[in-house]
């Protein structure tokens, strides 16, 4: 029996506060540079999409819990220490992932 990449309570999180792959892409880019502060169009340079979408994206992941904002500006800061071990879990099964698809 293999043991799957993405583990069930990881899935769980996922369907409850990731909407789209572009979020999940977001929180993860965000998570990568805890430090940095980010606006709308920074993240959509990096995401390469439009600012509309970089809008949507960082106000469903604020209204979720897992971004600050303020101003316009949104940092990586999960609102418990609970999301930011579920974050920190799912960044490391995405490595995972990328490992065997990258390993073929």
């Amino acid at each position: 029996m293999t043991e799957e990449p993405v583990p069930e309570d990881i899935r769980v999180f996922i369907l409850a506060h990731i909407g789209s792959v572009t979020q999940l892409e977001a929180l993860l880019l965000l998570r990568q540079h805890a430090d940095a502060t980010w606006n709308v169009s920074d993240v959509a340079q990096r995401l390469y999409v439009d600012e509309a979408v970089a809008a949507e994206v960082l106000t469903q992941l604020c209204g979720n819990g897992l971004l600050a904002c303020q101003d316009e500006n949104y940092r990586y800061r999960p609102a418990t220490p609970a999301l930011q071990q579920m974050v920190d879990r799912l960044a490391d099964a995405s490595a995972v992932v990328h490992e065997a698809i990258e390993a073929g």
